[in-house]
């Protein structure tokens, strides 16, 4: 299990929680890494409160930015290994939901990472 920090309405309103959810191992092209640090930023709150491009499917993870510890690959990933350090780059072009990090780990395709 990993604590996560969830939403699960689009109100305006700060509606966020921590929660457990199952630890899934990554899929082809991705990264799984235990989180160390995740900022949150004005975007964020953009997706909080319904208001930024990337529509929010609920519940839904926040957090756009973090960085942690490689602890799982999928197949294709060809940039890091368990234990590389790495932070997370999102792109304007890629979906809020594929990138959030805020909670203990988080799964991030290989391109978004440093």
């Amino acid at each position: 299990m990993a604590n996560v920090l969830l939403f699960d309405e689009v109100n305006g309103k700060r509606v966020l929680d921590f929660a457990d959810i199952a630890l899934v191992e990554p899929g082809p092209g991705e990264v799984r890494y235990r989180v160390e640090a995740f900022a949150l930023n004005r975007a964020d709150l953009l997706y909080l409160y319904g208001a930024h491009y990337s529509v929010a499917h609920l519940p839904s993870r926040i957090g756009l930015e973090g960085c942690g510890i490689v602890d799982a690959i999928g197949s294709g990933v060809t940039k890091f290994a368990i234990g590389d350090r790495v932070t997370s780059i999102p792109f304007n072009n890629v979906s809020s939901t594929d990138c959030n990090v805020a909670g203990e780990y988080a799964i991030t395709p290989e391109p978004f990472l440093m």
